[in-house]
């Protein structure tokens, strides 16, 4: 039998890492499961100390960008105890191949159920796998790192991507109980990719296209959430739930069916394009109660430049007065600091969201970052802002504004000054402040998740020298 670990590279210190579990390890162990019919046996732990109790064959570490910094040092810190192949996966991986880290056998490049099978199956003799990223000096390893040439590059080989998924009801369920001790945030991902193209996220290159599990895969998981854990609350956290309206109508009628809205309550993300009075009647039939839409800007131009299918920002206006109207608790998303912004743009901006403050349920504001797989990383890349050697972690995730650091971040947007821009962050970190961690929200936040799920967290992994295993 083979053992696997699975580890997700996280920053211990972020507490907002641990807000919910990575669902993507979980539903590869059961995949693995499944269709190796028992030769692979998969352990999801959370710490170096339990992949070195575990003693595996194989080690996959899973990472977004501003964590694989992180996913490097704990890989090298593996490799030299234990001496194992080693795979890394995430969108990280998928936008940014030709950054694989010589003390990595192998990166996965996109979904990883398929890929990872075959890899594991067919290691060391990978150089015919679709979907996968290697050093060709490194078939057989264990021979160490390798140093980069004069100009900083590795011996990279990309291999064509692999046709994604079709049937996504054909991957088994995750099994969240085997795994889970605290639930943290629950969700449910009822499709994969999105459809829509906007210039700011990398997420179409990780899924290359839009796919939906059925409407009955998708409560039959809810189901299985409300029967594992105590929970009050579910959020889709799929791009944009409500895309497919005759989908939607089908989940809710079954939600309903199954007098699941009675048990629970759901949040989601949406479009400004999406929501019409049909969509929100129907959200809220179905239980929803939060629902998250983004709007990047209240410069059209700015919309324009970051959208994929622009729209107005009376149209936006329109949204969110007509959400509220009819009950339901709405939150926008903005990024502030883009290329081409100018002071006038996040004026309008600032103003946009100091008007609906009292509407809002949630603010998240976005300090920009060049993210792989988008046009930004390039144009940041020829200004030398990033690049393959780079500290990963100055391009942290600051939707939580209150803990922006001026002095690690990237600041890429040559129309306004960055003092200038730190003026706005300063005012907006107030309003995220007034809306996102306000008094009201924390009442009604109280209600969908109890502190007993917080911090998500794992099942802890005993050796069997400590006791027996708790899987």
């Amino acid at each position: 039998m083979t053992k696997l670990a699975l580890i997700t590279a996280l920053d211990e210190a972020d507490v907002y890492s641990r807000v919910a579990v990575n669902l993507g390890p979980i539903a590869l162990e059961a995949y693995l499961s499944q269709r190796s019919k028992g030769r692979i046996k998969t352990f999801i732990v959370e710490t170096e100390t339990e992949v070195v109790a575990i003693k595996p064959d194989f080690i996959g570490i899973s990472c977004v960008t501003e964590n694989y910094g992180r996913a490097i040092a704990l890989a090298s810190s593996l490799k030299a105890k234990l001496h194992v192949p080693i795979f890394v996966g995430g969108v990280h991986m998928s936008a940014l191949p030709e950054s694989l880290d010589p003390v990595f056998d192998a990166g996965i490049i996109g979904e990883g159920e398929e890929t990872f099978l075959e890899l594991l199956e067919k290691f060391p003799k990978i150089e015919g796998i679709k979907g996968i990223v290697f050093h060709k000096h490194v078939v057989a390893p264990f021979m160490g790192p390798k140093a980069p040439d004069k100009s900083g590059n590795y011996d990279v080989h990309i291999n064509p991507r692999r046709l994604p998924i079709k049937e996504l009801d054909s991957l088994p369920m995750p099994n969240l109980k085997k795994w889970v001790e605290r639930i943290g945030l629950p969700y449910v991902m009822t499709t994969r990719g999105c459809p829509y193209k906007c210039s700011f996220c990398s997420s179409p290159v990780h899924w290359c296209g839009y796919r939906e599990f059925s409407p009955e895969r998708v409560v039959s998981e809810v189901e299985a959430l409300i029967g594992d854990f105590n929970i009050r609350h579910i959020r889709f956290f799929d791009d944009v739930l409500t895309l497919n309206k005759k989908r939607l109508k089908k989940i809710v009628s079954l939600i309903d069916e199954r007098g699941l809205n009675k048990k629970v309550n759901f949040s989601c993300f949406s479009r400004v394009g999406l929501m019409d009075q049909e969509t929100i009647a129907l959200l809220k039939r179905g239980m929803v109660d939060f629902v998250s839409v983004g709007i990047e800007s209240a410069s059209s131009e700015m919309i324009s430049l970051l959208k994929d299918k622009p729209f107005k920002i009376k149209s936006a206006q329109n949204v969110i007065d007509r959400s509220v109207k009819e009950g339901l608790n709405m939150g926008c998303s903005f990024l502030i600091g883009t290329p081409g912004e100018t002071e006038a743009d996040l004026e309008a901006t600032c103003r946009f969201i100091e008007k609906n403050g009292d509407k809002l349920f949630e603010a998240e504001i976005n300090p920009f970052v060049p993210r792989p797989g988008t046009p930004y990383w390039g144009q940041a890349a020829k200004r030398g802002l990033v690049g393959l050697n780079m500290d990963w972690s100055r391009l942290k995730d600051y939707s939580f504004l209150p803990h922006f650091d001026p002095d690690r971040y990237i600041y890429v947007n040559e129309k306004m000054p960055y003092k200038v821009f730190l003026k706005y962050v300063e005012r907006l970190t107030g309003l995220f402040n007034k809306i996102s961690i306000g008094k009201k929200k924390i009442e009604i936040m109280s209600r969908y998740i109890s502190p007993a799920q917080m911090p998500a967290k794992l099942t802890y992994y005993k050796s069997p020298r400590r006791g027996d295993l708790l899987r």
